[in-house]
């Protein structure tokens, strides 16, 4: 029976790929799949994933698709899904033995009655050179929250990780986006916060590769992909506004990312205030200047390094 779908999203890393394998090879149970979505890569993945599927005592399902942005990668992913949980392990990742023994563990024990509000699972992660853990540790463990409280009411830093539902993941991410190549997960994970909670652990279950870098991401992003930046800083706007007496500086800071994709992007003011309620389009138009300096600053950088 297949529990939870592990997915990994890949582009030109036939040479990590074994991280993740070894590390699904090793669980103390099997109830899992593995899919893979190849975003176009040109070096010798599909050959290495064939030597897994060959010896692997799990499904592997691969799948190779024209180069369109990690986020795309996902929803592929999220479509051919068969597991009750979506567990995302990118092409670099390691991870523990129990991993997945111990995601089902905490999820299977959370009341039957109260299940239907939860969204999944988050641990810690730990570095790959020390095993000390990535960031903070959460105030307690096991913990009820979100996503949004965990970060800008409990100002938790650092790499985590999680395993979700993958029936709230198919609700959210399988929506259309045109001319959008590149948006962050944080459009998909903060909307999925506003409605359902999670519960977090302090187990550092995910080794974290400092020197390891996701060719599925690029420098310079809202440069590159500035629609992409803007529908994500403002969506993000629009869940964490309600938390600014918490974190008034985070939330100043993404206004001002937000207004200088929207320049980049080439969306005016108006449109970008219009719908917003008062308080959103204050806060826009008093962060617009900041965000045009910030876009010249940027721009200027972008410029001397292509």
């Amino acid at each position: 029976m297949i529990r939870v779908t592990v997915f990994t999203p890949t582009y030109n890393r036939a040479h990590t790929l074994y991280r993740v394998y070894n590390s699904l090879s090793k669980q103390n149970v099997m109830c899992f799949e593995w899919i893979i979505v190849d975003d176009g890569s040109t070096d010798n993945t599909q050959e290495v994933v064939r030597g897994y599927m060959e010896e692997a005592p799990f499904k592997i399902n691969y799948y190779k698709k024209e180069n369109g942005g990690k986020h795309t990668a996902l929803i592929e992913g999220v479509k051919y899904a068969n597991g009750e949980l979506f567990l995302i392990a990118d092409s670099d990742d390691e991870f523990e033995s129990n991993t997945i023994e111990t995601f089902l563990k905490y999820y299977d024990g959370i009341n039957e009655n109260e299940k239907a509000f939860f969204s999944g699972v988050s641990c810690l992660c730990k570095y790959s050179d020390s095993g000390n853990v990535v960031g903070d540790l959460y105030p307690k463990s096991p913990m009820i929250s979100n996503n949004i409280e965990i970060e800008y009411v409990h100002n938790i830093q650092g790499e985590k990780w999680g395993i979700l539902k993958t029936d709230i993941l198919k609700k959210y991410l399988l929506v259309d986006l045109p001319n959008v190549k590149f948006i962050s997960e944080n459009y998909f994970w903060f909307q999925i916060a506003e409605k359902y909670k999670t519960l977090y652990i302090n187990e550092a279950l995910r080794t974290y590769y400092l020197n390891s870098t996701d060719s599925l991401s690029v420098p310079f992003t809202t440069e590159r992909h500035p629609l992409g930046v803007f529908l994500c800083e403002e969506k993000l706007l629009q869940t964490t506004i309600r938390y600014f007496r918490y974190a008034p500086k985070k939330i100043l800071l993404g206004a001002i990312r937000m207004t200088y994709a929207a320049q980049r992007a080439g969306i005016p003011l108006k449109k970008v205030i219009v719908e917003k309620d008062i308080i959103l389009k204050v806060l826009t138009v008093s962060c617009w200047p900041f965000g045009s300096i910030l876009r010249k600053i940027r721009g200027n950088q972008y410029k001397r390094i292509n």
